[in-house]
C-alpha cells in the first residue's frame, strides 16, 4: 500500500492498494504442483488444494470489494486464505480430502441363446488384458481394477450387445494419487461365436490376445501406450481397423489366414509379423514415416514403370487361396512388415 499525499498540489490524498492475493495464488498453485512433480506430496494433496477453487474465486471477489476502503482487512482476508488452502492441501489426504478409491470388481454377462454379438470396450487407465474364455456358459468375464465408475450394459437375445466403458473418474486422472500399476482389465471373450470387437484404447499398455476368437471383425482405437496383437487364423476373410496413437503396435498374423488389415497411423510404429510363406499385399501412403517390407515383396509399377501407388506384393499374391492385404495410411510413425 502507498500513501500518496499532494497537500500543496491541491489533489486530495489516494490511497492505492496493490492484491496480494491473486499473485500469492499463483505461487502456491505453482510450488505445489512442483513438490508433486519431484515426489514431495502427493497428486492427493493437488486434488485436495483445487477441491477449494470455488472458495479461493469467493475470497478474491472479496478482496476485490473491501480492498478500495479497507485495504489491510482486505489483505488479512486473502493471504489468511491462502494459509489455509495450503494447510489443507497438506494434511487434507490424511482425513480422506483428495484420495481416490480404488476397486476390483467382476462385470459378467451369459451367452444363453446369442450366436453372435458386438463388444465395445473402452479401456481407461493401466494395464489391458483382453483374450478368450475357455470352459465358461458366459459371454463376457470381466475382472477390473479401476477408480471412478464403470458402465456396463448388456442387451439382446440372440444377437447381443456389450459395453463395458469408463463412464466417471471426477477428475482423478489429472492427478498421480496412486499407482497406476494397481489398475488393470482383464476381460475375456467367449470364442464360440462370431464377434464383432470395437476396442477403444486407454492409457497403458495392452494385450490384446485374440488368437482363439472368432472374429466377425475388428476395430482397435489405440490410446497412449504399446499395444500387442495376435490375430486368429481364419479362411473367411474378416476385416481389421487400426487407428494408431501415441504409442505403437505390434501385430501378429498366424498361417493360413485371410484378413484385410487397414491402419491409420498415429505417432508410434505398427509392426506387422506375418508368416514366412504368407500371400501379403501391402498398399500404402507412408506420411512422414517409412514403410520396411521383406526383401521377397515385389514393388508393384504400372505399365510406364512409374510405382503403382506404392503397392508391395509377394509372388504368390495373386494365386493364393489365404490372402492378406494392408492398406497403410501413414503418419508419423513407420510401418514394418517382417
Amino acid at each position: 500500500m502507498q500513501d500518496v499525499k499532494t497537500k500543496n498540489s491541491g489533489f486530495q490524498p489516494v490511497m492505492r492498494y496493490r492484491s496480494l492475493f491473486w499473485p500469492l495464488l499463483l505461487i502456491l498453485i505453482g510450488g505445489v504442483w512442483l513438490l508433486q512433480n519431484f515426489g514431495i506430496i502427493t497428486g492427493a494433496n493437488i486434488a485436495a488444494l483445487l477441491r477449494l477453487w470455488p472458495i479461493l474465486l469467493i475470497v478474491g471477489g472479496v478482496e476485490i470489494l473491501l480492498a478500495p476502503r479497507q485495504p489491510r482487512l482486505a489483505a488479512f482476508i486473502g493471504v489468511g486464505a491462502l494459509v489455509a488452502a495450503l494447510g489443507i492441501a497438506l494434511v487434507g489426504p490424511a482425513f480422506g480430502l483428495g484420495k481416490v478409491e480404488v476397486t476390483t470388481k467382476e462385470f459378467t454377462a451369459p451367452l444363453d441363446k446369442a450366436t453372435a454379438a458386438r463388444v465395445d470396450l473402452n479401456l481407461s487407465v493401466g494395464k489391458a488384458n483382453v483374450a478368450a474364455l475357455l470352459d465358461s456358459p458366459n459371454l463376457i468375464d470381466a475382472n477390473l481394477t479401476y477408480v471412478g465408475a464403470i458402465d456396463f450394459k448388456v442387451s439382446g437375445d440372440t444377437d447381443k450387445r456389450v459395453t463395458l466403458k469408463q463412464s466417471e473418474n471426477s477428475g482423478w486422472n489429472w492427478f498421480n494419487t496412486f499407482d497406476n500399476n494397481e489398475l488393470q482389465w482383464n476381460v475375456a471373450l467367449n470364442p464360440t461365436i462370431p464377434l464383432a470387437l470395437n476396442i477403444k484404447g486407454g492409457v497403458g499398455p495392452s494385450t490384446l490376445e485374440l488368437g482363439k476368437l472368432n472374429l466377425a471383425s475388428l476395430s482397435i482405437n489405440a490410446g497412449v501406450g504399446e499395444s500387442t496383437l495376435t490375430l486368429p487364423a481364419s479362411d473367411k476373410t474378416y476385416n481389421v481397423t487400426i487407428d494408431g496413437g501415441v504409442g505403437g503396435i505390434n501385430a501378429t498374423l498366424p498361417a493360413n489366414t485371410s484378413v484385410n488389415i487397414s491402419i491409420n497411423g498415429g505417432v508410434g510404429n505398427a509392426t506387422l509379423d506375418v508368416p514366412a510363406d504368407a500371400a501379403v499385399q501391402v498398399i500404402s501412403n507412408s506420411g512422414l514415416g517409412k514403410i520396411n517390407v521383406p526383401s521377397n515383396f515385389t514393388l508393384l509399377t504400372d505399365g510406364s514403370g512409374k510405382n503403382r501407388n506404392g503397392t508391395y506384393e509377394t509372388p504368390d499374391f495373386s494365386s493364393a487361396k489365404n490372402k492378406i492385404v494392408i492398406t497403410y495410411d501413414g503418419g508419423v510413425g513407420n510401418l514394418t512388415i517382417r
